[in-house]
């Protein structure tokens, strides 16, 4: 049977979002972790002074957040194997904001420290919970959904050191900021109310005859994606501006105020993948996404030419900033039926990162150089399309495509 052409404007009526209560709560909780992600380096200059914490304590601040997001994935899968509900994504944002509102009230570091723990245990736990909660959407939908989402988690990022800077300047408290995430959870309360499962869409398909270990493979290769994928954005994120010193000739505030450009181009970058979800496949994406940010941060590294490394820059930015909204799109759309892995693992794999790869760059700096510690992080991006390469070529020689919900 011959399959009709479809034109771009039909592919794009076939698989449009509908933004319903499960959507817009999926949305404001993301929005939520995204504000909680940005927290803990806004909130850190001010702990400092008002505690008097020497640059030590503060590291180990951040140290404790990154072991509180690797914590977070073990209940997280035994509450998504269980189904919890939007009600208990609820209660972990309000315990979230909670832990939040105790750094700035604590006296000492010695209740400081567990609240960065804290902050990056439930922050990880509302990311995981709310992720399981795409699978009730349709395979079509989800990319889309997923891509989306993670714009108003960037928005998140964004708006949490600007306003937490905005009040301060204005000689308020600075935890006064804290009345934004608690909208957040009074609007995800009050206006987005996810109704009933969508029918065949709320349960993953049945797993095919033989799919047990591909699953595997699938599941293990997205670990390892997300692993690479936070190394390279937080690699160049944190190293960014010493390259920029370092290679440019560039003063403190200029090569800071550049790397504006990078975080800036990870929200554009985010929007404009929402746009081609439409007409592209998220596997198809991650992986020329993969091929081109590596290919920037390649020449981001190895450029002497301030407008050169701009360009890189931006690229780099809009190219990394969609790695992981897509590789959780692909991880759901080749195994279904194994969220609570997915959506666990991916929380561990986040804060290993980010407890290991700062540590990691900054011994081997220490050791040799910085071009050698920051060139580890350009030779990331490859490995990470070897593998992602390896799973589709694997799907494409077995039976069928990957199994989709209607």
């Amino acid at each position: 049977m011959t399959t009709p052409a479809t034109s771009p404007s039909a592919v794009d009526a076939q698989i449009t979002l509908e933004r319903d209560g499960l959507v817009w709560f999926l949305f404001l909780s993301l929005g939520l972790f995204g504000f909680m992600q940005g927290f803990l380096s806004a909130a850190m200059p001010f702990v400092k002074d008002s505690l008097e914490l020497p640059t030590s304590m503060v590291s180990w601040h951040f140290s404790a957040y990154a072991l509180g997001r690797l914590s977070s994935g073990f209940p997280a899968r035994r509450m998504v194997e269980r189904q919890v509900g939007p009600r208990a994504v609820r209660l972990i944002g309000l315990a979230l904001l909670a832990v939040m509102v105790t750094i700035p009230l604590a006296p000492s570091a010695w209740l400081t420290l567990p609240g960065a723990l804290g902050v990056g245990f439930f922050g990880g736990l509302l990311q995981a919970l709310t992720q399981a909660q795409f699978v009730r959407l349709s395979t079509r939908t989800r990319a889309i959904a997923i891509g989306e989402a993670y714009v108003v988690a960037s928005l998140g990022v964004f708006i949490c050191p600007v306003s937490i800077g905005f009040v301060a300047k204005h000689d308020l408290p600075w935890m006064t900021a804290l009345a934004i995430p608690a909208m957040i959870l009074a609007a995800n309360a009050l206006f987005a109310r996810p109704g009933g499962e969508r029918g065949a869409a709320a349960k993953p398909a049945p797993p095919r005859a033989k799919a047990g270990a591909a699953h595997v493979k699938v599941v293990v290769t997205f670990w390892v994606l997300v692993f690479c994928g936070n190394a390279v954005e937080w690699g160049i994120g944190l190293w960014g501006p010493q390259v920029l010193k370092d290679k440019l000739h560039l003063s403190t505030a200029s090569a800071v105020q550049l790397m504006g450009f990078y975080f800036g181009a990870t929200i554009v970058g985010r929007v404009i993948n929402t746009r081609l979800l439409r007409r592209f496949e998220c596997e198809q994406l991650f992986l020329s996404y993969i091929v081109l940010g590596g290919a920037a941060v390649m020449m981001f590294l190895l450029s002497t030419s301030l407008p050169v490394a701009t360009a890189a820059l931006v690229v780099a930015g809009a190219c990394l900033g969609c790695f992981y909204p897509l590789n959780l799109a692909t991880a759901m759309k080749y195994a279904p039926d194994d969220i609570s892995l997915i959506t666990s693992g991916a929380a561990k794999c986040s804060g290993l990162a980010l407890l290991s790869v700062p540590l990691t760059l900054g011994y081997v700096s220490d050791r040799y150089d910085l071009s050698t510690a920051i060139f580890i992080v350009g030779g990331i991006p490859p490995i990470m399309a070897a593998l992602l390469i390896g799973v589709l070529r694997d799907r494409r020689r077995s039976a069928g495509p990957p199994p989709e919900v209607p």
